[in-house]
């Protein structure tokens, strides 16, 4: 079994997979476990933003050849 364990600016604690992946680009040890929560909801967000941004973007150019 992995051990999906990070540590915070608040202690260590133990996160479920999906949560390790999402914060494996941030450096958990200076945040909070709710702020790096925050910084990895925000990234998915923008993520999700930025992709319908360009899918309308992309529609765009396709019907107005």
């Amino acid at each position: 079994m992995d051990d999906f364990t990070l540590e915070f600016r608040d202690g260590k604690r133990q996160v479920a997979p999906h949560v390790y992946e999402m914060l494996a680009t941030v450096e958990t040890y200076r945040l909070t476990y709710e702020e790096a929560m925050n910084v990895a909801n925000g990234n998915l967000f923008s993520t999700h933003v930025e992709k319908k941004h360009a899918d309308i973007i992309a529609k765009h150019f396709k019907e107005h050849r």
